[in-house]
């Protein structure tokens, strides 16, 4: 998509003409916010769009800016206005309200205008620092049209609201207009929808647009017992804009039971920027940045305080739109050069923060998975271990549950930026155009080497989740301990209706004839009962008897006869034993089977005299 930037000054009139005072007219009945967006009935955005405003109460905000009412009459706002050589007399703090008039001032000449406003107000009890930076475009309107050399508009929020959301939708001029409520709702929505780089032609080839939409994670500590850092800007259903995630059960216990323990917070953070305009000459910017995650008194170039700290410096003032880190330029830059510079910036940053996260998550994951290495357990699990063996269990895949929940998300955010930036680099044409811009065309090129270098580590700490979960497995299937409550009845019903099914099987295939039938069946059931009833949940009963007897047996014979006829006997007898106990598991079966095995087993097979392979029959 090419597009002429060296073309002629338009005609700027209807940048004059405030656009509510014309839209009221034509659309009298419908609200501020129906006629910013100026969807046609028929239009599917009356559901999506239209509803994810209303959701913020931005509807709201407009009709009370229009009114003259403010959220907070503690709102201080700082402006700074100048043409390039000169700052206007009443730069400096003051009030929303106060703001809000001198962005409706009308500039004659053709200097070009730079007008920052930062808006920081104390949200009821969160101590949240805003930052508004507003470009306006509004010149005298005599009938003729206005012709500018360099005129810049830049726009810089921080931490959007809808207060300041509205004061930018009231005082935009005609450009911008029509892209500004798609921009406002891909922020709105953050990270559910992907990240995107775009460049777009607009009015039939009159004017252009830059847009990015760029989802991240920031990773803040606090103090546990703290009060819960979170996005204090919430929705009609109570929900903030931005989630916080906190990271606890990435530590393990001894780190949480500790007295200096600290609470990790994962923090969603979300970078929008469109530029639009008509030529290099003629554009302006729109910026939105979260940062409730900050505190109020940090220096970091997205904050408030950053800017007020610097305000009485000898430099120049500092771009946010750059992290603050260039001074306000006098003269207009290119506006291709320009979103290329603040792109370049955000993915740093954006690059900075994950790695950040990433580094911390395969630490935590290296300390618990080092804690809690699965290891053959070859003891006996009774019944007072089996209750936390399965708390063990359970905590664990917890644990691994919500870790490649987090690797996902990770995984999810970065692969969005790698796929936005390769469609991006189509219009490597359009931005490319001179030796500055192909630099940092290159710069963030090199960002994305190193972001496809972090996808390779969440890989690598997914397939660490598999093989501990495939550990975990096997040492809850396989290693004789019960892996759940289920596991654990189960053997409970067998010990109680073992007995039972044992001591008919005794009845029917008349093994022990004596007495009534009935009275057999419950004296069979009770001693059998009473048997299992003393064997441990995931204990083998045959294999651990037979050892512990053969053992005893053995010993017992050796040190009598010397190994002798007796020890023959001895084994020929609990080759017998053997036979029987695993005979009397089959229900229902003839009496010759049972007599023919029990032969068998007692000698007639002469390999079964020697070494007998205990347990395995």
């Amino acid at each position: 998509m090419s597009f002429d930037f060296d073309r002629r000054e338009p005609c700027l009139k209807n940048e004059n003409v405030p656009w509510i005072e014309q839209a009221r007219r034509e659309n009298g009945d419908d609200t501020p916010l129906q006629l910013f967006l100026a969807i046609p009935g028929y239009s599917p955005r009356n559901s999506y769009m239209l509803g994810c405003f209303k959701s913020i109460d931005l509807d709201t905000a407009l009709e009370k800016i229009l009114d003259g009412e403010f959220e907070s009459s503690q709102s201080e706002l700082w402006l700074h206005d100048g043409d390039g050589h000169r700052c206007r007399a009443y730069n400096g703090v003051m009030p929303a309200p106060a703001a809000n008039e001198k962005l409706q001032l009308k500039v004659g000449g053709s200097n070009a205008i730079y007008l920052y406003l930062s808006f920081s107000p104390s949200l009821m009890t969160n101590e949240i620092s805003v930052l508004v930076n507003r470009g306006n475009l509004t010149r005298p309107y005599d009938g003729k049209p206005v012709r500018v050399a360099n005129l810049s508009l830049p726009s810089h929020i921080h931490h959007p609201t809808t207060e300041s959301m509205g004061l930018l939708i009231l005082n935009t001029g005609g450009l911008g207009r029509d892209e500004l409520g798609s921009f406002l709702f891909k922020y709105i929505k953050a990270h559910s929808t992907p990240a995107s780089i775009g460049f777009n032609v607009g009015t039939g080839g009159r004017t252009f647009s830059f847009t990015f939409h760029l989802p991240s994670f920031v990773l803040k500590r606090q103090k546990a017992r703290a009060r819960r850092r979170e996005d204090p800007r919430k929705k009609r259903n109570g929900r903030p804009w931005r989630e916080s995630r906190p990271l606890s059960f990435l530590s393990i216990p001894i780190e949480m039971e500790s007295g200096s323990a600290s609470v990790d917070t994962l923090h969603e953070a979300h970078y929008s920027l469109m530029i639009c305009g008509y030529n290099r000459s003629v554009w302006t910017t729109y910026s939105l940045v979260d940062t409730y995650f900050y505190d109020e008194d940090e220096d970091h170039e997205d904050t408030v305080e950053f800017y007020r700290t610097h305000e009485d410096s000898e430099v120049s003032e500092w771009d946010p739109a750059l992290i603050g880190e260039k001074e306000v330029w006098t003269k207009c830059p290119d506006p291709r050069e320009y979103f290329l510079m603040i792109l370049g910036k955000r993915f740093s940053q954006i690059y900075e923060e994950l790695f950040e996260i990433i580094d911390f998550l395969q630490d935590k994951m290296s300390d618990y998975l080092h804690e809690n290495r699965t290891a053959r357990n070859c003891a006996t699990v009774s019944r007072d271990s089996a209750q936390e063996l399965f708390e063990s269990a359970e905590n664990k895949r917890m644990w691994l549950r919500q870790t490649e929940q987090l690797i996902d998300l990770l995984s999810d955010v970065v692969s969005s930026l790698l796929r936005c930036w390769k469609a991006f680099e189509t219009e490597r044409e359009n931005f490319a155009y001179n030796r500055p811009s192909a630099t940092l065309f290159h710069e963030i090129q090199g960002q994305t080497i190193e972001m496809n270098r972090l996808l390779d580590s969440l890989s690598k700490a997914k397939t660490k989740c598999d093989a501990f979960r495939k550990d975990l497995e096997l040492a809850n299937g396989v290693q004789c301990g019960p892996g759940n409550v289920l596991q654990y009845l189960k053997l409970t019903f067998m010990q109680v209706m073992t007995p039972v099914a044992v001591a008919a099987s005794i009845i029917q295939a008349e093994i022990l004839p004596f007495g009534p039938v009935f009275l057999r069946f419950v004296m069979i059931t009770a001693a059998l009962f009473g048997i299992c009833w003393c064997i441990e949940p995931g204990q083998n009963p045959i294999p651990g008897w037979t050892d512990t007897i053969k053992k005893r047996l053995n010993t017992r014979a050796d040190e009598q006869n010397d190994g002798g006829l007796m020890n023959q006997n001895l084994r020929r007898g609990w080759g017998w034993n053997q036979a029987m106990m695993a005979s009397i598991w089959q229900l229902a079966q003839p009496r010759r089977r049972l007599v023919r095995d029990v032969a068998w087993a007692s000698g007639a097979n002469s390999g079964f005299d020697e070494d007998v392979e205990l347990g395995n029959l």
